[in-house]
């Protein structure tokens, strides 16, 4: 038993960050070879591909990319008034996208009219929970 004690011992400090490119014999390892190919691994990668190209531009830019708010703010406006059907999988998470929206608005600055937050204050009121805390959705 105490080698095995030992092992999840060496196995922790290495998740813990202790990890340092190389494998037990000193050689280094390719970094991409150290996480299992998931389908959300996968997805990230093509995401960072998708934005590789815009980052090479803006490096070649002497002033970079300018942040256009107007537009993310109507972005984000419209995502809290109706979201497109590619949303609808995360109908349980619509008090973090609530949450993950309103974030946003308020590092874009933007005015938050009366009507939303009365709006959004109602819905998330439907996903408390009578003993404190939050559901995923109305009456969850």
């Amino acid at each position: 038993h105490k080698s095995m004690n030992t092992n999840c011992t060496e196995s922790t400090k290495a998740s813990q960050g202790d990890y340092d490119g190389t494998n037990s014999d000193g050689e280094e390892i390719d970094e991409s070879s150290r996480f299992f190919e998931t389908t959300t691994l996968m997805h990230q990668r093509e995401a960072e591909d998708s934005v590789r190209h815009f980052l090479m531009m803006a490096e070649q830019l002497e002033e970079g990319f300018v942040l256009n708010r107007s537009l993310h703010i109507n972005y984000v406006l419209a995502g809290l008034e109706k979201l497109g059907g590619g949303y609808s999988t995360l109908d349980a998470s619509r008090p973090w996208l609530c949450y993950w929206a309103f974030s946003a608005l308020r590092v874009l600055a933007a005015p938050l009219p009366r009507e939303l937050l009365l709006r959004a204050g109602s819905f998330l009121g439907l996903c408390q929970h009578p003993d404190g805390g939050f559901c995923r959705g109305p009456a969850q």
